[in-house]
């Protein structure tokens, strides 16, 4: 039909809905004002209900093509979880995407997704968060009260495919990844100068190539040195470095939950004298004593924090005093206009 005056009315939850409006083109727009979860809505065309009468008003999920994400940053935790001891930076949550029975993602809320996760001797209810969105947001801790323990999801009273779900991501060895050469480190033995010390960081990284935010995997390097878990994925490893090829430099061999990583040992940055760049003619003690200073620069191209390399001068044949800064740079102290500087 293509013009209107049909009397149409519709009921939602025993309401009546007030705002009927005829379009005068054979379409009728029923706006309710307000629904307390799913509340079927009836209709009747000149007092006859129509077929199918009274509809469901939101798609039904579908819990076992719900989909979770675990391990993202952040969560707050119910008390009871904060009465157990928990790192509140290793807090995480988890976000479940609702799916209706046609396989679409929801875009409504209102389901009732029910979250818990075993402790040593409780079951811990989960704060769960509804987006409004078809998404809901779970908080929890990964490690629980006793070590890793999985969490249990429900929605509309049927738990999900895959639950109860492991919290902590799988770390890989063979794609985590390290970055050497870094200023700092705590050790200071064996003569090792406290310039010289650096720190090595290693980002661990899932099965799935995500960068993992969460701590507690075990890493261990070789030489017996310090390993920091910085609680965001990262770990911070303290050297005792001398640039890769001087003089007793010593690769360091890591691993993670007792696997090697991929590319273990490590040695600390190679200088690349190609790269390595010198300023002349600084101000010296003593007349037509001049300075120069180099700064290492490593086969990456980025500046070195450290010493020990080994920086030998010349200038008419004979041999000059270098000074190692232990911080990637040399002084070398020279005469101006005597003769040639090597």
């Amino acid at each position: 039909m293509t013009f209107g005056n049909a009397k149409v009315e519709a009921t939602q939850g025993g309401l009546g809905v007030k705002n009927v409006q005829d379009n005068n083109n054979g379409t009728y727009a029923l706006r309710s004002d307000s629904y307390k979860g799913s509340q079927p809505l009836g209709v009747k065309i000149n007092g006859t209900a129509m077929k199918g009468s009274p509809y469901n008003t939101l798609p039904q999920v579908d819990p076992h093509q719900c989909t979770i994400q675990l391990g993202l940053p952040g969560g707050r935790l119910s008390k009871e979880s904060c009465a157990s001891g928990y790192r509140r930076m290793e807090n995480m949550i988890a976000k479940v995407q609702t799916v209706d029975i046609d396989g679409k993602r929801m875009t409504i809320g209102n389901a009732k997704v029910e979250a818990t996760q075993d402790g040593d001797s409780l079951t811990h209810s989960l704060h769960v968060q509804d987006n409004h969105d078809g998404t809901y947001t779970i908080d929890y801790n990964p490690h629980g009260a006793g070590g890793s323990q999985p969490i249990h999801v429900k929605i509309n009273g049927t738990e999900m495919k895959g639950s109860p779900y492991n919290t902590l991501p799988e770390v890989d060895p063979h794609q985590c990844t390290i970055q050497l050469g870094l200023p700092g480190g705590r050790y200071d033995v064996d003569g090792y100068r406290k310039k010289e010390n650096m720190t090595a960081k290693v980002q661990t990284v899932d099965t799935n190539g995500q960068k993992m935010t969460i701590g507690n995997a075990k890493v261990e390097a070789t030489q017996a040195l310090h390993v920091k878990d910085n609680h965001d994925g990262t770990y911070t490893i303290d050297c005792k470095c001398k640039p890769h090829g001087a003089e007793g430099s010593q690769p360091i061999h890591v691993k993670i939950n007792g696997t090697e990583m991929e590319g273990s040992p490590f040695n600390a940055p190679q200088v690349d004298p190609h790269q390595c760049t010198i300023r002349l003619n600084m101000k010296s003690k003593g007349y037509g004593c001049k300075k120069a200073v180099v700064q290492a620069v490593d086969a990456n191209g980025q500046k070195m924090t450290i010493g020990n390399a080994k920086v030998e001068a010349t200038q008419d044949g004979d041999s000059l005093d270098v000074q190692d800064k232990h911080d990637g740079t040399y002084t070398i102290d020279y005469t101006y206009g005597y003769g040639h500087f090597r």
